[in-house]
């Protein structure tokens, strides 16, 4: 997955190194209001209205039972009811993660959240509706080991587009994914034999809002699935199972792909070191056994082996999955193998490299799309292309260089995420694809360096244009967010959610909830065969229908002979990163692998 690219993490480390005020810096608790009294099958609840944004917002609200003690490990059971009224103002409940990129209270690094974690956040326009709305459920992203669902407000994309928007968490990392014959072996029910226990999660959490949306002003038939990078694709590992069929009606997914490991993979490793995206469940287990933390001679095949891991304290596991991913160079904290073609929640033949049904599983509208330079800042972590003006700030040795570093795996992410998927499905499907690409590159020079050449439109900006907040944590906002840019990009915000919310209401975006924008046609109208809405301001083309022609075969042409990058050793580490894009959309390595050995010095 794209979860343990190297890359993914440095523009965190950049922000973190020029911060001189946090966008969410004092972790307030939300007051409750006496206008969002209700009640649903659990019980009654009190939430909170937000008086910048006018809507309503019920936090930490509990869809499924604590997955602690003997739950660790297994498929989500449903939550009990409670007695009274339930206040919910608890915006910073999340799941067990490091709080590397300080986004929860606590210190940065520290292992924070908690194992009861299964709660969820809902946003409703200020006024009840007379009508049912329709219904949007985020799933954030964080590389599967980060994030939690009151993290972006999605307020104003509810008031301003009367839309319900739920947001949920899932069990990050090692809690959330793994594979483990004991733990197969103690199943209690079916689906406890599946290791894909946070995808689980959101599974009983869309039931969740099934069951109970209508009590917040939604329709449980107009239900939206979305979500943005590891969010992404979760989504799409959604879209391939069976056991999703029929709890969501359509899907975004956001700078993502189709993509799925091999229970081998999840299990034990690849067979191929190379092709290593993670940290397996047997390499955690080894590791705990080193530790002391197991016995050295226990078995999977133990009657109590299953008891014993899940009687663990979840921070021994943590920090087991921490030394081995520390060991391997990646970036982030931990990298455990996530979304699992386990046969039980996913099909096993959707692990293979390539494999075309995987994308054309659910025939649903979808709407798919990248962000121009997903991997551009993964030109900051090499010196090949990044120097530091004193010694802190850092500058592209030649700006050519680096955007060439950054734009051949973008652009690659962009062919293998969107354009092939949406080509499969717009030829073999009904219901029709939406492609984007997301250009907002407006941050302007800050702290004597040009934050728009080193990060462009960055993976993950676009969130802010969705929820509208303009924020980021541990960070200057002012660094991507200047005064002299508010009125465009705040009209471009507007748009976006437009669209994401006309396409939840009517399965098509067509010119937005106030028709007055250019029409998004589908990917394979005739008309538009071929064409994606490109997401910018007016001073840099605006929102427009735009043909992407880029495919594999020319990319790798186009990189073999391009005069910006001076040197075999620039083409090399750009055929690398190429590398990773690829392994992170599940396709055959042979050609990517064929050009990178031929700018790389054998060891």
């Amino acid at each position: 997955m794209a979860s343990n690219l190297k890359w993914m993490v440095l523009a965190g480390l950049f922000l973190g190194a020029a911060a001189c005020s946090s966008g969410r810096p004092d972790y307030a608790i939300p007051e409750l209001s006496d206008e969002t009294r209700l009640s649903i099958a659990q019980g009654s609840l009190i939430g909170t209205k937000n008086e910048e944004t006018g809507a309503r917002a019920w936090y930490g609200i509990p869809f499924a039972a604590p997955p602690v003690d003997d739950l660790r490990w297994r498929a989500p059971r449903a939550p009990s009811a409670w007695d009274g009224i339930l206040e919910a103002n608890n915006k910073y409940s999340a799941c067990l993660q490091y709080n590397e990129r300080p986004i929860l209270p606590g210190k940065k690094g520290d292992l924070v959240g908690s194992e009861d974690c299964l709660y969820l956040t809902v946003w409703a326009p200020g006024k009840t509706p007379a009508e049912p709305l329709p219904v949007m459920v985020w799933v954030h992203g964080g590389a599967n080991t980060t994030g939690y669902a009151g993290f972006d407000d999605f307020g104003r994309l509810a008031e301003q587009n009367d839309v319900i928007v739920v947001a949920l968490n899932y069990r990050l990392g090692p809690m959330g994914w793994f594979a483990n014959e004991a733990i197969r072996e103690s199943a209690l029910e079916p689906l406890d034999k599946s290791m894909n226990f946070a995808l689980l999660d959101i599974i009983r959490g869309l039931d969740w809002v099934g069951e109970n949306v209508e009590a917040f002003g939604g329709d449980p038939d107009l239900i939206t699935l979305f979500g943005e990078s590891a969010g992404g694709f979760n989504t799409a590992a959604l879209m391939m199972s069976p056991l999703a069929e029929g709890k969501f009606h359509r899907a975004i997914v956001q700078s993502a792909g189709f993509n799925v490991f091999s229970m081998q993979e999840a299990e034990t490793g690849p067979k191929d070191p190379s092709h290593r995206r993670g940290t397996s469940s047997a390499e955690a287990i080894e590791q705990l056994k080193t530790t002391g933390a197991l016995p050295a001679d226990l078995l999977p095949s133990d009657p109590d082996f299953a008891k014993r891991i899940r009687a663990l304290p979840a921070q021994t596991v943590f920090e087991a999955y921490r030394t081995i991913h520390q060991a391997n160079a990646l970036g982030g904290e931990i990298g455990p193998i996530d979304n699992t073609a386990d046969g039980i929640l996913i099909p096993e033949a959707f692990a293979e490299p390539g494999n075309e049904e995987r994308i054309l599983a659910t025939d649903v509208p979808l709407i798919i799309g990248t962000n121009r330079d997903e991997a551009l800042v993964a030109g900051l972590g090499s010196e090949l292309f990044t120097t530091k003006s004193l010694g802190l700030i850092p500058k592209p040795r030649d700006k050519d260089a680096y955007a060439a570093h950054g734009g051949y795996p973008s652009r690659l992410w962009q062919v293998l995420g969107v354009q092939e998927p949406a080509k499969a499905r717009s030829s073999a499907l009904d219901s029709p694809v939406f492609t984007y690409r997301f250009d907002w590159d407006e941050e302007g020079s800050h702290y004597f360096t040009d934050i728009s050449t080193l990060v462009g439109a960055v993976h993950g900006l676009e969130v802010s244009f969705l929820s509208g907040e303009f924020s980021v944590p541990d960070a200057d906002d002012k660094l991507f967010f200047k005064d002299a840019t508010k009125a465009s990009r705040t009209r471009l915000s507007s748009e976006m959610m437009s669209y994401w919310a006309e396409f939840a209401r009517a399965g098509h975006p067509g010119s937005g909830t106030q028709e007055d924008l250019p029409e998004w046609q589908a990917y394979g109208d005739e008309t538009s065969a071929g064409e994606s809405l490109i997401f910018d301001t007016p001073a840099d083309g605006g929102v427009r229908l735009l043909r992407l022609e880029d495919d594999v075969e020319s990319l790798l042409d186009e990189l073999r002979i391009d005069p910006r990058l001076s040197t075999d050793e620039q083409r090399c580490a750009t055929a690398d990163l190429m590398i990773e894009i690829a392994k992170s959309q599940g396709v055959a390595l042979d050609p990517f692998q064929k050009t990178k050995n031929t700018f790389c010095k054998k060891p």
